[in-house]
């Protein structure tokens, strides 16, 4: 069995995903390391990239965009090692900093999950972690009352860059858990396409009582938005569908109406300001759409449904234009329907066998397949209510 299972998503990332893996071999490792690339159906060469230059990656490609948590849940139900280390396409890994991660979690077995220090790619602090987002910090955030008093965020500039913190969300550009807490809590929530999977998946460790830290003598470096910047005002709308589902999931219905009105009147101003400005400067006008595109959305902004039968059509319609896997809708098995993901210890044993994401009661399970291709390549695939009705 690995020590380590490295999950890296990537969807168009070529150049950054060879960095990405580069960083990964060049310094060694005393850990038994195990590297599952999920290719989201990228238009480049990044599928026959990782083929031609790193054979000894496992590689799942899929045929269409499945969003973020899918493709993770993906690896990690493919990996076998005692960790689990989420990873961006678009990072670099510093030596030491795998070791030094997993050598904390070995040391505090209160640990659930830790994050290292990301720097930016011009070797600046960049953020890696911050408070549970609330209807109430986000209004704090957006309103820059943080420059002032930091609640919405950590002032992770004043933090002692030799210290381990505890901290309530690790983003997921570099995460490292426990398998054993992945087999308690389940994994990534799957109607999460992109954005505040992550968070959703902290807050559930928390409740379950573990804790999570920010360890900073591990570095990684992130490089950032790689994938998501392509799409760019398509993914702003996302990042608010996303927090909004996390808002109405931990906080109820009332939670996600508060989460609306107090964003809507912190877009109000900025809206004008910008459409005011771009009368005076053209480069404003594109800020000025994306704001005004945000407050006419968020009001009709769908959530999620509570129990029951879940697909990513009904979460919102809007998703369904960018999840283009077909996805039928049945109910969640109970827990006693079969083990968790982390608990297979054989990886042919994933055949043809329903797995969960979550241990949720609420969260949908569509039936999944493997199809073992050549040189390792696993092809993902969501088998369909109708017979013959299969995404690829």
């Amino acid at each position: 069995m690995s020590d380590v299972s490295i999950i890296i998503v990537s969807w168009n990332t070529s150049g950054l995903l060879e960095s990405c893996l580069r960083s990964i071999d060049a310094h060694g490792s005393a850990l038994a390391l195990e590297v599952i690339v999920v290719d989201n159906g990228s238009d480049d060469d990044s599928v026959a990239m990782v083929h031609r230059q790193f054979p000894e990656v496992q590689l799942i490609a899929n045929g269409n965009n499945v969003g973020f948590a899918q493709a993770s849940n993906q690896g990690i139900v493919r990996s076998g090692g005692k960790y689990v280390m989420l990873l961006n396409s678009d990072t670099e890994v510093q030596p030491g900093a795998v070791e030094t991660l997993v050598a904390f979690l070995e040391t505090h077995p209160e640990a659930a999950a830790v994050g290292p220090y990301l720097l930016n790619t011009d070797g600046s602090l960049q953020p890696s972690c911050h408070p549970i987002l609330t209807p109430e910090r986000e209004f704090w955030r957006l309103a820059f009352l943080d420059q002032i008093v930091p609640w919405a965020t950590y002032a992770m500039d004043r933090w002692d860059a030799s210290t381990p913190r505890q901290v309530e969300v690790i983003k997921g550009a570099c995460l490292v858990i426990r398998r054993a807490v992945l087999d308690q809590i389940g994994l990534l929530d799957e109607r999460y396409f992109v954005y505040s999977e992550e968070m959703d998946l902290c807050l559930r460790i928390a409740r379950a009582g573990w804790q999570l830290y920010w360890v900073p003598s591990a570095r990684v470096v992130h490089h950032g938005a790689a994938s998501t910047k392509q799409v760019a005002e398509s993914m702003y709308l996302q990042l608010y569908r996303s927090k909004l589902q996390f808002q109405e999931k931990h906080f109820g219905r009332w939670g996600a109406l508060r989460f609306k009105v107090l964003v809507e009147l912190a877009y109000l101003p900025r809206w004008l300001a910008t459409s005011i400005g771009s009368l005076l400067d053209r480069s404003m006008a594109t800020r000025a759409r994306i704001y005004r595109r945000l407050l006419t959305t968020l009001p009709s902004m769908c959530l999620a449904p509570r129990k029951g039968l879940v697909s990513a059509h009904r979460v919102c319609p809007a998703i369904a234009n960018l999840w283009h896997a077909p996805i039928h809708r049945r109910p969640c098995p109970s827990d006693d329907a079969g083990r968790s993901p982390g608990a297979f210890g054989d990886r042919a044993s994933l055949s043809r066998r329903s797995v969960r994401p979550c241990h949720s009661s609420d969260l949908s399970l569509a039936r999944r397949e493997y199809r073992v291709c050549p040189r390792g390549t696993a092809t993902w695939s969501l088998q369909a209510h109708r017979e013959g009705d299969r995404g690829s």
